[in-house]
């Protein structure tokens, strides 16, 4: 009698591991694209790297008592901390909200999806009032393109992957036309 209960747990235990091992094999792998994937926060060196050499430059000039290059370097050091602040970041950020929601889409957890889509869109709405006029068609467009993809998520088309890529590659050329 035990040893029926032991060939019975085993064989269940078998067929559940059998069961598993294929649920597993069934999964994809999320493809790697650099425009989704890769990390860009590389870009924020050189403002960073500024705004130090800045600041040395400030010291300097407070220690001289030159007052007017110290105002005008500490005017520089603002503008440096609000173009990280308003640009970079929202369009760091904007770009992980749409690799996440990308990698939900694929795991169709397109409700998930959307609410990161929404994230990134309300990232880059922050950009809207401190860039140029050349560059407000761009953000306008990339806005426009992310609430279509809300959209579409919903139908699930051949072109939905793509407008993930195309979106975090607008993006991506924001950051670095900024260096």
């Amino acid at each position: 009698m035990m040893i029926k209960k032991f060939v019975i747990a085993f064989f269940l235990l078998s067929l559940t591991f059998r069961l598993w091992l294929h649920c597993e094999s069934q999964k994809k792998p999320i493809p790697w694209n650099p425009a989704l994937n890769e990390n860009t926060v590389y870009v924020l060196k050189t403002p960073i790297t500024e705004t130090k050499k800045q600041f040395e430059a400030l010291r300097e000039f407070q220690k001289k008592g030159q007052k007017a290059k110290a105002t005008e370097a500490m005017k520089q050091i603002q503008l440096n901390l609000e173009k990280l602040e308003l640009y970079y970041v929202p369009l760091l950020n904007a770009k992980a909200h749409i690799s996440a929601a990308h990698k939900l889409y694929l795991r169709k957890e397109h409700l998930k999806a959307e609410e990161q889509l929404k994230k990134a869109r309300s990232q880059i709405k922050l950009l809207k009032p401190k860039i140029s006029d050349v560059k407000i068609k761009e953000v306008n467009d990339i806005i426009f393109n992310l609430e279509s993809l809300e959209k579409e998520m919903r139908k699930v088309t051949n072109t939905t992957e793509d407008r993930f890529i195309k979106s975090a590659e607008r993006i991506e050329k924001l950051i670095i036309e900024a260096k």
